[in-house]
């Protein structure tokens, strides 16, 4: 097995450039979201979440079959077709009007896309590497905040300057310069032979819950920034305890960071003040940040 050089830390840059597709469009969602309840679309706050809801689990659950399908051998296949409905999902949303062409193109298309690319690229990255998996690793997963940066300030900057329609195919184009760079760097090395209910739909009725959120009162521009602070500090949080766990082993790691997790998402509940959101957004973006890498 390689470990390192220049072939295997090109597939870092893929799997980074991966994403920054699939975990980046996904964690930049917070924006249109806003955008969205804003009067651009004739539906609910609820509904327009279901947008975000849907692609997220097509990322994800997605791997049921991606899974399959890599092991047999179609990774390339796989890759294309990732590659394609992505960037086509993205450009369709520039055109949608309504609701369920949204729906649609930014959470079926782009979820069903993100889910081709994300199980089986992640897959080929450990091959590549005998002792340093976890940097690698790390590395590669930074660009899913890194997506989350930069997708919202691109929106946010070119939506009151070029229309919403541009502004979006302007984050298309990224999009589809980042998968040139994946398809053109991914290369598999061998097939592998290893051949729950994910949504709790009743935090939306817990009136407790609802009435914590609406407590913390932030502007929606406040909000804006949150979702950035947290992505930020997911970059440092994906890097930082990838270099530890290589020294320290994974488990020591990935043990402690998810206390802290769980115990920050204690400390915003009785926060009512912004700045102290903030923080814990800053805090949480970090510690969560370590578990896609060294799960």
């Amino acid at each position: 097995m390689p470990n390192g050089g220049l072939k295997a830390w090109l597939q870092v840059l893929g799997v980074f450039c991966m994403m920054i597709n699939t975990f980046g469009a996904s964690y930049a969602f917070g924006v249109f979201e806003a955008f969205y309840t804003s009067g651009y679309l004739s539906a609910t706050a609820a509904n327009i979440s279901i947008i975000g809801a849907v692609q997220v689990f097509f990322l994800l659950a997605s791997g049921f079959i991606t899974g399959p399908l890599f092991d047999r051998g179609y990774f390339y296949h796989l890759l294309w077709a990732g590659a394609f409905l992505t960037c086509f999902g993205q450009m369709m949303t520039s055109i949608c009007k309504e609701y369920y062409q949204v729906l649609l193109a930014q959470g079926i298309c782009v979820g069903l896309g993100s889910g081709c690319l994300f199980t089986p690229c992640v897959a080929i990255l450990p091959t590549y590497f005998s002792t340093r998996k976890l940097l690698a690793s790390g590395i590669a997963a930074t660009g899913g905040p890194f997506g989350g940066i930069i997708f919202p300030l691109m929106f946010r900057y070119l939506e009151p300057r070029i229309g919403y329609g541009w502004a979006v195919r302007a984050i298309g184009f990224v999009m589809f310069g980042t998968c040139g760079v994946m398809i053109a760097v991914l290369r598999t090395r061998m097939v592998t032979a290893n051949g729950k209910k994910v949504f709790d739909w009743t935090v939306f009725s817990d009136l407790s819950f609802m009435m914590a959120l609406a407590n913390a009162n932030a502007s929606s521009n406040a909000a804006f920034a949150l979702l950035l602070v947290a992505n930020a500090g997911s970059v440092f949080g994906r890097v930082i305890p990838g270099l530890l766990a290589d020294k320290y082993g994974p488990l020591n790691i990935l043990a402690p960071s998810s206390i802290v997790c769980m115990v920050l998402l204690w400390t915003w509940i009785p926060n009512n003040s912004v700045g102290g959101l903030f923080a814990f957004a800053a805090l949480y973006g970090f510690f969560s940040g370590c578990v896609k890498p060294l799960a």
